[in-house]
């Protein structure tokens, strides 16, 4: 037999260890949130799923007010439900309409819309979003689907995983996953939407277009001169991990040509929010509106890790631990 003391001794340093693993745990701020979020990591992801469904064929190009922009905004509605968000009771369900665009449209236009109810601040919201619309279709012998695998099945593919990550937590603002149409009509969607909201309770619109695809793994965000969301984000990401992600990794300047003033982020921004789209693709990329934009052109391991990477770095803006300055675009 062992004796007890000896037992007794290596349990006493075992225990004092444990407690001081949990202490650091607890008291080092953002450091430990790696080791919270381990599990919900260990989310499946589904954003190859979600794009394969988006640029099919079936969908027809997803144009505005056509029959392929309904059966996608069914299919985003369906896996809102099924991750769990909630509809917004002012909607259709999940649909926010906003009418036809034009006499020849078929269907009315519509945003899709989800939502995770803030724990204690509910009335301060934080929005993310990406438009699923793309330019339709032409009439060719051979390919005449206009896929739009990564502008913009990806940032709408990487909103919904978003969401799945979120909505296993409890932030304590309201957070609005939209999935908006009219984009590549001049930010129809965005704008309608924009105007119907009380702008004092909007913290942060955080956008996504063209994810999918970054010759030099960087990605970028718009409209970094307005504001501190990009400090924000890079510090908290650069607190968690700055081995993995340093001091800058949302970088600005990226090599769009009016980057801030050509996505979903804008009639936000005109309205005082800080409201910025997250993009890795840049202008010169040759399937950019293009037949070829096909979903096996695309990176899922990157935006599978972008999906993390901004789950962790919105953690103080969702959670209503920072104060944003409002916005003035000139």
């Amino acid at each position: 037999m062992i004796k007890k003391t000896n037992y007794s001794s290596a349990f006493s340093f075992l225990k004092a260890l444990k407690l001081l693993m949990l202490l650091q745990v607890f008291f080092t701020g953002s450091r430990a949130q790696p080791h919270l979020f381990d599990s919900i990591f260990l989310t499946p992801s589904q954003i190859n799923y979600y794009v394969s469904a988006l640029a099919h064929d079936s969908m027809q190009g997803r144009a505005t007010g056509t029959d392929g922009m309904m059966k996608a905004a069914h299919f985003i509605a369906q896996q809102m439900k099924a991750i769990g968000l909630q509809p917004v009771k002012t909607n259709d369900g999940y649909f926010h309409n906003y009418g036809k665009l034009s006499y020849w449209d078929k269907h009315e236009a519509i945003n899709v819309i989800g939502a995770i109810p803030g724990s204690s601040k509910p009335d301060e919201l934080v929005i993310f979003s990406a438009h699923y619309d793309h330019i339709g279709k032409i009439k060719s012998k051979k390919d005449s689907v206009f896929n739009g695998a990564n502008d913009n099945a990806s940032g709408t593919a990487l909103l919904l995983q978003l969401a799945s990550y979120f909505v296993q937590t409890k932030p304590e603002r309201t957070i609005l996953f939209i999935a908006f149409s009219g984009e590549e009509l001049g930010l129809k969607g965005s704008e309608e939407f924009a105007a119907s909201i009380d702008e004092d309770k909007v913290r942060a619109v955080i956008n996504f277009d063209m994810v999918g695809r970054s010759p030099k793994k960087i990605i970028y965000m718009s409209g970094t001169e307005y504001g501190d969301v990009q400090s924000v984000m890079n510090k908290e990401l650069f607190t968690v991990n700055k081995e993995k992600f340093g001091k800058n990794y949302l970088k600005g300047n990226a090599p769009v040509v009016q980057f801030f003033s050509r996505s979903d982020n804008y009639p936000f921004a005109l309205k005082g929010i800080p409201a910025h789209t997250i993009s890795a693709t840049p202008d010169n990329d040759r399937h950019y509106h293009q037949l070829s934009d096909e979903t096996a052109t695309l990176d899922f391991e990157l935006m599978i890790e972008l999906a993390k990477t901004i789950f962790i770095a919105t953690q103080p803006i969702v959670n209503g631990t920072v104060k944003l300055r409002r916005i003035r675009v000139d």
